[in-house]
């Protein structure tokens, strides 16, 4: 079920990255480019692999730089998309560190 929940959370990353700074559309992209070669990874060998720990640097910084601009009906998605992505691919993970340049908005 987590790999139809990530593949379901692609959908709205996919729709905000012609919304967002180009710099947010490539971290976007990094987190986009990081899946396609874990899942392609995981066909080749035929099993369920572990997603590598290196994936998740890059799901931060895309929070990171989604949570620096103001949400809007494309951003906002793809930021609860994000979220999914962290939690179904590395649930015992700590809490990010993200620094907001919005504090205390609320997403």
């Amino acid at each position: 079920m987590a790999d139809l929940r990530i593949g379901r959370n692609i959908i709205p990353i996919r729709r905000a990255l012609s919304h967002v700074p180009h710099n947010v559309r490539h971290r976007l992209g990094a987190v986009l480019a990081g899946l396609a070669v874990f899942y392609h990874e995981r066909w080749r060998h035929g099993h369920a692999d572990a997603p590598p720990p290196g994936l998740l640097e890059p799901i931060d910084r895309a929070l990171e730089a989604l949570l620096s601009l103001p949400l809007d009906e494309h951003r906002r998605p793809a930021l609860r998309a994000l979220v999914g992505m962290r939690c179904n691919l590395f649930p015992t993970a700590a809490a990010p560190h993200i620094v907001s340049s919005r504090a205390g908005e609320s997403a």
